[in-house]
């Protein structure tokens, strides 16, 4: 597949996979936040493993309604649109992926510190490469999925979020993070919206500010420097 038809591709997941939040409620436990500072570049991880953690124990013995009900009250995050639609599709995830949790709930409980490659690495190298040499203010925001690798980034206030799941293979994650970090970084660049409802003709405006040769080298350079 050519470089122009890979981000095609990858452009679906920035247009319809904003995240779904649920109504916030004070039932919610808190998330963990930790900031990275690198220069004149912020980096602010978000942590939901805890919030899903908290769900999982509520839901452990719920039939599926009431299960749907606690996934709102406690958890209520998921890569859908954010539309009644993708309501009904969380719903869907939820309850194809519940079997599945009780195995991931290990790695799930190390929560964002166990995300590899390091979200902080993966900016630094995404960030060079694109000669990115101003101001910058991003989010990481680790969550529980639903087995689907489904990675998203989008700006829905205007700073760049990446989501990634906690329970996506390893070796998946170190191509699609730095792909969805690049995306970060030009939707700040190009000024674009970053929203899921962003326009194709924003699309192509980050395919074409994009040379061709630059994505695999920000892949390879994160692979190649895992962990330092």
């Amino acid at each position: 597949m050519s470089i122009a038809r890979a981000l095609l591709a990858s452009l679906s997941c920035v247009s319809m996979c904003s995240p779904t939040f649920a109504a916030e409620a004070a039932k919610k436990a808190p998330a963990q936040r930790n900031t990275i500072v690198q220069g004149e570049r912020t980096l602010e991880v978000v942590d939901l493993t805890p919030r899903f953690i908290d769900f999982y124990q509520a839901a452990a013995a719920a039939d599926p309604e009431t299960r749907w009900t606690l996934w709102n009250e406690k958890y209520g995050f998921a890569a859908v649109p954010p539309t009644p639609e993708g309501m009904k599709m969380a719903q869907g995830m939820l309850d194809a992926a519940w079997p599945r949790y009780a195995n991931a709930l290990p790695l799930i409980r190390q929560g964002a510190g166990a995300v590899e490659p390091r979200p902080e690495v993966v900016l630094r190298k995404v960030a060079d490469l694109l000669g990115l040499h101003k101001p910058f203010v991003m989010q990481v925001t680790v969550y529980v999925g639903a087995f689907d690798g489904n990675a998203f980034t989008a700006a829905p206030q205007g700073k760049p979020i990446v989501a990634i799941p906690i329970e996506m293979d390893a070796s998946q994650r170190e191509a699609v993070f730095p792909h969805e970090m690049t995306h970060a970084v030009h939707i700040a660049t190009a000024g674009l919206t970053g929203g899921w409802e962003r326009s194709i003709a924003e699309s192509f405006a980050e395919i074409a500010r994009i040379p061709s040769a630059e994505m695999p080298a920000v892949v390879r350079a994160v692979i190649e420097t895992r962990g330092k």
